[in-house]
């Protein structure tokens, strides 16, 4: 990547540019979307830039924050059906096949984006040849020296926070990196590969919008993946509405059962990890008959029936593990990891004890009813032959032939 701020250029658009390659208003435009992209909470922190391979910076001592979630967040919730989940041995987050397309997307823009934001980053790096003070006295000299030991000190303390902003830049996600990049527009649109990371992040965002989009009553049940000549296979998404029994590719026209299509998401997420909200929330989403909410998960941990694998960082979405299972540089952790088969195997156990409650529930009733039917029965013979007089109140399952004859004796009788 290569920038200018003394050359004029053609922007994209037709527009003269004489400080870079990006107009003022297509470099409005292109920070309106990477704000949409990356609208939210706060993340990284951002220090300004100084001048390339000088390492001056301005303002180190006053970060300002990166704002995340919006399209991005949405784009992983599509894309996981709410399921973000990492591997049980602490590896990169893996997204269950829940939308395919949606999580494609979001790899194309971290690829994207993560490039431009460590160059952006790495204009602001300090040099400490460049930036440490002269002493005066070089007697002796660098941290030992009282006259420029606090100078020193500070600039090491900087290089350490430049430092820890590359680590969180080469792990965060979508929003994180639009964030980062929308703040630094300004130096973005000065090189000459600006105009298009332009066109590419409106495109990117329209298909965003195309993905999450989708009509909210049909649910994804993974890529087609049916056998296609010279040995490929069909990566078409499927959606279905909720109470279809089947599914046609509209690629290749392959029909598939909606039951077969569910089991197969929940083998393919047995290993994976998630915390309880994503879990809870993306069974539900996947099948009515695996409704479950969170509290159900806490409580299943609670009495020892689930274990819970690290902890997962609500700020950054990436589990950066170490040997205690925390993140390493995160101060906002704290959300348990749970693997999805575990939780599955509970619920189905649990489905199917309540089956069978109900089942025995049910065939207590039907006994308990057949008994006082029988005893009503028995009562109003006993009373018929004892020649009683008066009305008998009839049990409303009496068979007629019963109440026939009652009668019939009665009339004997009188």
């Amino acid at each position: 990547m290569n920038d200018s701020s003394n050359t004029s250029s053609i922007c994209g658009c037709g527009a003269t540019v004489r400080d870079g390659y990006l107009c003022r208003t297509c470099a409005r435009q292109l920070r309106d979307d990477l704000v949409e992209l990356a609208p939210g909470k706060q993340m990284l922190p951002s220090y300004a830039l100084g001048s390339a391979g000088r390492g001056t910076t301005t303002r180190w001592d006053t970060p300002s924050a990166v704002m995340v979630g919006g399209l991005a967040e949405d784009l992983t919730t599509t894309a996981a059906r709410q399921a973000r989940i990492s591997n049980a041995d602490g590896g990169a987050e893996k997204p269950v096949p829940f939308n395919p397309r949606a999580a494609e997307l979001r790899a194309v823009l971290t690829n994207m984006l993560r490039p431009w934001a460590l160059w952006l980053h790495g204009r602001g790096r300090p040099v400490a040849e460049l930036t440490r003070p002269v002493c005066s006295h070089r007697d002796p000299v660098g941290a030992d020296c009282p006259s420029c030991a606090a100078e020193t000190a500070a600039i090491d303390q900087r290089m350490q926070q430049w430092r820890r902003l590359q680590r969180e830049l080469e792990r965060a996600d979508v929003g994180a990196l639009a964030g980062y990049l929308a703040q630094h527009v300004d130096v973005v649109r000065g090189d000459e590969a600006a105009p298009q990371l332009k066109l590419a992040i409106e495109n990117a965002v329209a298909r965003v919008r195309e993905v999450i989009d989708r009509q909210p009553d049909q649910i994804a049940v993974g890529q087609c993946g049916a056998e296609l000549p010279e040995e490929h296979t069909c990566q078409e998404p499927l959606y279905v509405d909720r109470e279809a029994s089947f599914v046609t590719c509209p690629a290749c026209d392959t029909t598939w059962s909606v039951a077969d299509r569910r089991a197969w998401l929940l083998a393919g997420a047995h290993d994976e990890l998630g915390t309880a909200a994503t879990i809870a929330a993306s069974l539900t989403r996947l099948d009515d008959d695996h409704r479950l909410s969170v509290n159900r998960i806490y409580q299943w941990r609670h009495r020892g029936k689930l274990i819970d694998y690290g902890r997962a960082c609500a700020a950054h979405r990436v589990p950066e593990w170490v040997e205690t299972g925390r993140h390493a540089s995160c101060q906002d952790c704290g959300q348990a990891l749970y693997r999805v088969g575990d939780v599955v195997a509970l619920l189905t156990a649990s489905m199917v004890a309540e089956t069978a409650r109900r089942a025995k529930a049910e065939r207590l009733q039907r006994e308990r009813s057949k008994k006082a039917r029988v005893a009503r029965q028995r009562e109003l013979l006993k009373r018929s032959k004892a020649g009683s007089a008066g009305p008998v109140a009839l049990g409303p399952g009496l068979p007629a032939a019963i109440e026939n004859t009652v009668n019939r004796r009665r009339s004997e009788a009188g």
